[in-house]
């Protein structure tokens, strides 16, 4: 297989959704689309989530520094 036919073969198939891309690279390449959702969106969207529990529980927490502050 030359570079020519690699290279149109993975412009072909990024439009697709989905990580088997028949006919390409031994039918399996993560299309740009797929890398997106799963490895960028889903991700940044689980922590969006967690976050607000998070402060909430901390901020349920009692202080751990206690005293007077003392320049020395």
């Amino acid at each position: 297989m030359n570079a020519t036919a690699a290279v149109g073969c993975a412009l072909a198939a990024e439009g697709r959704f989905g990580p088997l891309v028949q006919g390409c690279r031994d039918n399996f390449d993560f299309t740009l689309s797929f890398e997106q959702y799963i490895f960028t969106i889903l991700p940044a969207s689980a922590l969006l989530i967690a976050a607000p529990l998070r402060i909430f529980h901390l901020r349920r927490l009692p202080a751990v520094v206690g005293g007077v502050f003392s320049a020395t």
